[in-house]
Protein backbone atom coordinates (compact mmCIF):
# COMPACT_ATOMS: atom_id res chain seq x y z
CA UNK A 1 0.00 0.00 0.00
CA UNK A 2 2.51 2.04 0.79
CA UNK A 3 4.61 1.43 -2.53
CA UNK A 4 0.93 2.79 -4.16
CA UNK A 5 1.21 5.97 -2.58
CA UNK A 6 4.50 6.42 -3.53
CA UNK A 7 4.55 5.58 -7.15
CA UNK A 8 1.24 7.81 -7.57
CA UNK A 9 2.88 10.31 -6.03
CA UNK A 10 5.65 10.22 -8.47
CA UNK A 11 3.67 9.91 -11.49
CA UNK A 12 1.96 12.85 -10.52
CA UNK A 13 5.06 15.29 -10.41
CA UNK A 14 7.46 13.52 -12.28
CA UNK A 15 8.60 14.05 -16.04
CA UNK A 16 8.74 10.82 -18.48
CA UNK A 17 12.06 10.51 -17.90
CA UNK A 18 12.30 10.43 -14.42
CA UNK A 19 9.66 7.67 -14.52
CA UNK A 20 11.98 5.76 -16.95
CA UNK A 21 14.46 6.12 -15.21
CA UNK A 22 12.62 5.01 -11.70
CA UNK A 23 11.51 1.82 -13.60
CA UNK A 24 14.63 0.95 -14.84
CA UNK A 25 16.57 1.02 -11.32
CA UNK A 26 13.58 -0.29 -9.72
CA UNK A 27 13.78 -2.95 -12.19
CA UNK A 28 17.31 -3.27 -11.82
CA UNK A 29 16.47 -3.96 -7.97
CA UNK A 30 14.53 -7.07 -8.36
CA UNK A 31 16.65 -8.30 -11.02
CA UNK A 32 19.64 -8.65 -8.50
CA UNK A 33 18.30 -11.78 -6.47
CA UNK A 34 16.64 -12.57 -9.75
CA UNK A 35 18.47 -12.97 -13.08
CA UNK A 36 21.40 -11.02 -15.11
CA UNK A 37 18.73 -10.96 -17.86
CA UNK A 38 16.62 -8.38 -16.17
CA UNK A 39 19.55 -6.49 -14.56
CA UNK A 40 21.05 -5.84 -18.47
CA UNK A 41 17.51 -4.80 -19.45
CA UNK A 42 17.19 -2.46 -16.83
CA UNK A 43 20.80 -1.52 -18.17
CA UNK A 44 19.81 -0.92 -21.50
CA UNK A 45 17.06 1.34 -20.54
CA UNK A 46 18.97 3.51 -18.36
CA UNK A 47 21.45 4.03 -20.94
CA UNK A 48 18.92 4.62 -23.85
CA UNK A 49 17.14 7.21 -21.29
CA UNK A 50 19.91 8.73 -20.34
CA UNK A 51 20.58 9.47 -24.18
CA UNK A 52 16.93 10.80 -24.69
CA UNK A 53 16.95 13.31 -21.97
CA UNK A 54 19.68 15.21 -23.97
CA UNK A 55 21.85 17.98 -22.49
CA UNK A 56 25.17 15.42 -23.35
CA UNK A 57 27.76 18.42 -23.88
CA UNK A 58 26.64 19.78 -20.15
CA UNK A 59 26.61 15.89 -18.81
CA UNK A 60 30.26 14.97 -19.76
CA UNK A 61 31.61 19.03 -18.81
CA UNK A 62 30.57 17.71 -15.29
CA UNK A 63 31.37 13.97 -15.37
CA UNK A 64 34.98 15.71 -16.74
CA UNK A 65 34.93 17.79 -13.30
CA UNK A 66 34.13 14.98 -11.33
CA UNK A 67 37.00 13.61 -9.47
CA UNK A 68 34.48 10.69 -7.99
CA UNK A 69 33.54 9.50 -11.24
CA UNK A 70 36.82 9.93 -12.92
CA UNK A 71 37.66 7.03 -10.03
CA UNK A 72 34.91 4.75 -10.69
CA UNK A 73 35.61 4.79 -14.47
CA UNK A 74 39.00 3.52 -13.60
CA UNK A 75 37.91 0.35 -12.35
CA UNK A 76 36.66 -0.77 -15.80
CA UNK A 77 39.31 0.63 -17.40
CA UNK A 78 41.30 -1.46 -15.38
CA UNK A 79 39.58 -4.78 -17.00
CA UNK A 80 39.88 -3.47 -20.34
CA UNK A 81 43.85 -3.45 -19.90
CA UNK A 82 43.54 -7.06 -18.78
CA UNK A 83 41.64 -7.77 -21.83
CA UNK A 84 44.60 -6.96 -24.24
CA UNK A 85 46.95 -9.27 -23.31
CA UNK A 86 44.13 -12.15 -23.08
CA UNK A 87 44.28 -15.11 -25.21
CA UNK A 88 40.54 -16.22 -25.10
CA UNK A 89 39.00 -13.27 -26.94
CA UNK A 90 35.30 -14.90 -26.49
CA UNK A 91 35.74 -14.64 -22.47
CA UNK A 92 37.32 -11.54 -22.60
CA UNK A 93 34.07 -9.82 -24.55
CA UNK A 94 31.83 -12.06 -22.10
CA UNK A 95 33.73 -10.75 -19.27
CA UNK A 96 33.72 -6.54 -20.13
CA UNK A 97 30.38 -6.78 -21.24
CA UNK A 98 28.73 -8.36 -17.93
CA UNK A 99 31.25 -5.73 -16.24
CA UNK A 100 29.97 -2.92 -18.22
CA UNK A 101 27.50 -1.22 -15.37
CA UNK A 102 30.74 -0.40 -13.43
CA UNK A 103 31.08 2.09 -16.34
CA UNK A 104 27.55 3.58 -17.02
CA UNK A 105 26.38 3.01 -12.88
CA UNK A 106 28.61 6.01 -11.94
CA UNK A 107 27.90 8.52 -14.95
CA UNK A 108 24.00 7.78 -15.06
CA UNK A 109 23.92 8.38 -11.75
CA UNK A 110 25.90 11.51 -11.24
CA UNK A 111 24.21 13.31 -14.31
CA UNK A 112 20.55 12.16 -13.00
CA UNK A 113 18.54 13.96 -10.34
CA UNK A 114 19.48 12.18 -6.78
CA UNK A 115 17.17 9.77 -5.63
CA UNK A 116 14.54 11.51 -3.03
CA UNK A 117 13.96 10.24 0.23
CA UNK A 118 10.34 8.30 -0.54
CA UNK A 119 12.53 6.97 -3.82
CA UNK A 120 15.18 5.39 -2.03
CA UNK A 121 12.66 3.94 0.46
CA UNK A 122 10.66 2.53 -2.95
CA UNK A 123 13.85 0.97 -4.11
CA UNK A 124 14.60 -1.05 -0.83
CA UNK A 125 11.30 -2.54 -0.42
CA UNK A 126 11.33 -3.79 -3.52
CA UNK A 127 14.51 -4.94 -3.74
CA UNK A 128 13.25 -6.94 0.11
CA UNK A 129 10.86 -7.79 -1.43
CA UNK A 130 12.76 -9.47 -4.52
CA UNK A 131 15.02 -11.22 -2.28
CA UNK A 132 11.93 -12.44 -0.04
CA UNK A 133 10.18 -14.37 -3.05
CA UNK A 134 13.57 -15.38 -4.53
CA UNK A 135 14.57 -17.32 -1.38
CA UNK A 136 11.14 -18.48 -0.32
CA UNK A 137 10.25 -20.13 -3.95
CA UNK A 138 13.43 -21.98 -3.38
CA UNK A 139 12.85 -23.09 -0.48
CA UNK A 140 9.21 -24.32 -1.29
CA UNK A 141 11.20 -26.28 -4.05
CA UNK A 142 13.32 -27.80 -1.83
CA UNK A 143 10.61 -28.95 0.80
CA UNK A 144 8.48 -30.60 -1.94
CA UNK A 145 11.52 -32.79 -3.09
CA UNK A 146 12.29 -31.36 -6.56
CA UNK A 147 16.10 -30.02 -5.24
CA UNK A 148 18.56 -32.55 -4.06
CA UNK A 149 21.27 -29.82 -2.12
CA UNK A 150 20.09 -27.11 0.46
CA UNK A 151 22.49 -25.02 -2.08
CA UNK A 152 20.06 -25.55 -5.05
CA UNK A 153 17.87 -23.30 -3.10
CA UNK A 154 19.32 -20.88 -5.49
CA UNK A 155 17.24 -21.01 -8.61
CA UNK A 156 18.06 -18.18 -10.20
CA UNK A 157 21.77 -17.05 -9.44
CA UNK A 158 24.16 -18.52 -8.31
CA UNK A 159 24.67 -19.88 -4.47
CA UNK A 160 27.42 -17.01 -2.99
CA UNK A 161 25.50 -14.36 -4.76
CA UNK A 162 22.48 -15.53 -3.63
CA UNK A 163 24.18 -15.55 0.39
CA UNK A 164 25.09 -12.00 -0.24
CA UNK A 165 21.80 -10.71 -1.18
CA UNK A 166 20.50 -12.43 1.48
CA UNK A 167 22.81 -11.22 3.95
CA UNK A 168 22.76 -7.55 2.48
CA UNK A 169 19.06 -7.74 2.42
CA UNK A 170 19.45 -8.40 6.25
CA UNK A 171 20.80 -4.71 7.49
CA UNK A 172 18.74 -3.01 4.42
CA UNK A 173 15.74 -4.07 6.60
CA UNK A 174 17.66 -3.60 9.91
CA UNK A 175 17.74 0.25 8.17
CA UNK A 176 14.15 0.62 7.42
CA UNK A 177 13.23 -0.33 10.84
CA UNK A 178 15.30 1.85 12.61
CA UNK A 179 16.07 4.91 9.98
CA UNK A 180 12.62 5.18 7.98
CA UNK A 181 9.84 6.47 9.66
CA UNK A 182 6.72 3.43 8.95
CA UNK A 183 3.78 2.60 10.08
CA UNK A 184 3.66 -0.48 13.35
CA UNK A 185 2.21 -2.65 10.88
CA UNK A 186 4.59 -2.22 8.29
CA UNK A 187 7.54 -2.66 11.01
CA UNK A 188 5.67 -6.12 11.89
CA UNK A 189 5.81 -6.77 8.61
CA UNK A 190 9.63 -5.62 8.15
CA UNK A 191 10.31 -7.45 11.46
CA UNK A 192 9.00 -11.32 9.87
CA UNK A 193 10.92 -10.49 6.65
CA UNK A 194 13.97 -10.43 8.81
CA UNK A 195 13.32 -13.25 10.70
CA UNK A 196 13.14 -15.00 7.43
CA UNK A 197 15.93 -14.11 6.39
CA UNK A 198 17.90 -15.39 9.27
CA UNK A 199 15.99 -18.85 9.31
CA UNK A 200 16.75 -19.38 6.25
CA UNK A 201 20.72 -18.73 6.14
CA UNK A 202 20.51 -20.60 9.47
CA UNK A 203 18.84 -24.01 7.55
CA UNK A 204 20.38 -23.69 4.25
CA UNK A 205 23.98 -24.30 6.29
CA UNK A 206 25.23 -20.66 4.90
CA UNK A 207 28.50 -20.51 6.99
CA UNK A 208 29.65 -17.63 4.83
CA UNK A 209 26.85 -15.75 5.03
CA UNK A 210 26.59 -16.33 8.81
CA UNK A 211 30.10 -15.01 8.88
CA UNK A 212 29.87 -12.08 7.14
CA UNK A 213 26.67 -11.08 8.81
CA UNK A 214 28.55 -11.43 12.10
CA UNK A 215 31.67 -9.19 10.79
CA UNK A 216 29.57 -6.72 9.18
CA UNK A 217 27.28 -6.59 12.57
CA UNK A 218 30.51 -6.29 14.85
CA UNK A 219 31.50 -3.11 12.36
CA UNK A 220 28.05 -1.78 13.19
CA UNK A 221 28.10 -2.05 16.85
CA UNK A 222 31.74 -1.21 17.42
CA UNK A 223 31.10 1.72 14.65
CA UNK A 224 27.72 2.28 17.00
CA UNK A 225 29.56 2.67 20.30
CA UNK A 226 32.39 4.72 19.54
CA UNK A 227 29.94 6.80 17.74
CA UNK A 228 27.59 7.35 21.05
CA UNK A 229 27.37 10.31 23.23
CA UNK A 230 27.17 8.81 26.36
CA UNK A 231 30.39 7.93 27.96
CA UNK A 232 29.44 4.70 29.63
CA UNK A 233 27.66 2.87 26.95
CA UNK A 234 30.79 3.47 24.85
CA UNK A 235 33.06 1.22 26.81
CA UNK A 236 30.16 -0.63 28.24
CA UNK A 237 28.53 -1.79 24.78
CA UNK A 238 32.23 -2.91 23.33
CA UNK A 239 32.86 -4.78 26.77
CA UNK A 240 29.78 -6.70 26.67
CA UNK A 241 29.86 -7.72 22.98
CA UNK A 242 33.45 -8.98 23.36
CA UNK A 243 32.60 -10.93 25.97
CA UNK A 244 29.97 -11.89 24.10
CA UNK A 245 31.73 -13.37 20.97
CA UNK A 246 34.94 -14.76 23.51
CA UNK A 247 31.86 -17.02 24.41
CA UNK A 248 30.43 -17.76 21.82
CA UNK A 249 34.33 -18.71 20.53
CA UNK A 250 34.87 -20.68 23.45
CA UNK A 251 31.69 -22.70 22.96
CA UNK A 252 32.27 -23.72 19.46
CA UNK A 253 36.08 -24.21 19.84
CA UNK A 254 34.73 -26.72 23.07
CA UNK A 255 32.10 -28.04 20.83
CA UNK A 256 34.24 -29.22 17.86
CA UNK A 257 37.34 -30.44 20.20
CA UNK A 258 34.68 -32.73 21.73
CA UNK A 259 33.25 -33.81 18.57
CA UNK A 260 36.48 -34.49 16.60
CA UNK A 261 38.40 -35.93 20.35
CA UNK A 262 38.30 -40.08 20.38
CA UNK A 263 37.92 -41.20 24.03
CA UNK A 264 40.84 -44.12 24.09
CA UNK A 265 39.89 -45.04 27.57
CA UNK A 266 38.13 -48.09 26.19
CA UNK A 267 40.55 -51.56 25.66
CA UNK A 268 42.21 -51.59 22.74
CA UNK A 269 44.56 -54.31 23.15
CA UNK A 270 43.35 -56.69 20.24
CA UNK A 271 42.50 -53.23 18.05
CA UNK A 272 45.62 -52.62 15.70
CA UNK A 273 45.88 -48.68 15.43
CA UNK A 274 48.70 -47.46 13.39
CA UNK A 275 51.22 -45.52 15.27
CA UNK A 276 49.84 -46.11 18.64
CA UNK A 277 53.06 -47.66 19.72
CA UNK A 278 54.94 -44.23 18.93
CA UNK A 279 55.29 -42.09 22.07
CA UNK A 280 54.52 -38.71 19.70
CA UNK A 281 51.57 -39.96 18.66
CA UNK A 282 50.27 -41.65 22.45
CA UNK A 283 50.98 -37.98 23.78
CA UNK A 284 49.00 -36.20 21.02
CA UNK A 285 46.00 -38.49 22.25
Amino acid sequence: MQIKNTLTNLIGSRSKNRLVFLFAVALFAIGVPFSRFLMSMAGAILVINWFLEGNLEQKIKSILQSKTVLICLLVYFVHLLWFIPTQNINYGLSDLWIKIPLFFMPIIFYTSEPLSRKEYQMLLQLYIWGVCISSFTGFIAYILGNLADKREMALFISYLRFEINICFACFVCLFLLFKIEMKNIFKILIITVLCWFSFFLIYSGSITAVMLLFVVGCIIVIKTAINNKNRLLRYVIPLVFAGGVSCTGFFIYYSVKQYFTVDFSIETENIPIIGLHFPFFRSLM
